[in-house]
């Protein structure tokens, strides 16, 4: 039996040909799509404080907040203090932190939505530390993430606090 087609050979050949074009196009924009993650805007806020009760101690508590019911991948929280300072712990809620000196590096892993719920504070860090000498100390925090941030300038802060260690009691020794 002999087939009978609407169209000849020479216009089945280039259909198909159009086709597998197409598949190929949606095949290679379906990857690109997948490996481009949509942007999250990522928030840092924090300050300094004296420790009420130890003079000369200082704490500062960090927040990385997040928008748009989205979550972050692979955050990275960097923290450096002025020179001199030495931290002397660090807790987080999310992932785990190290300290070493003045820096401290915290692998916050995935932040932002849980469930349905936008969180407010998607990581709290606390650091606490303690100036070798007087003067102005600066802390400076910044965070990262696998996804692009459409605004970097809320990635960063800076604050600053005079520290007034308490001087020390001389002692007199009589004979």
């Amino acid at each position: 039996m002999k087939r009978h087609s609407f169209l000849s050979r020479a216009s089945r050949t280039a259909l198909r040909s159009i086709v597998l074009s197409l598949i190929v196009v949606a095949a290679l924009s379906a990857t690109s799509l997948a490996q481009e993650p949509a942007p999250v805007d990522l928030r840092l806020y924090g300050f300094l404080m004296p420790v009420v009760g130890n003079p000369g101690e200082i704490q500062t508590y960090i927040q990385v907040s997040i928008d748009r019911r989205r979550e972050a991948n692979n955050a990275v929280l960097t923290a450096e203090l002025s020179e001199g300072v030495v931290v002397s712990s660090v807790q987080t809620n999310v992932g785990e932190c190290a300290y070493l000196g003045n820096l401290v590096t915290c692998n916050l892993g995935k932040v932002g939505v849980e469930g349905q719920q936008l969180i407010d504070a998607a990581a709290t860090i606390a650091i606490r530390a303690r100036p070798a000498v007087s003067g102005t100390v600066t802390l400076t925090a910044r965070i990262t993430a696998s996804e692009p941030d459409p605004n970097l300038s809320n990635n960063t802060i800076t604050d600053s606090l005079t520290v007034n260690l308490p001087k020390s009691r001389k002692r007199v020794r009589f004979f």
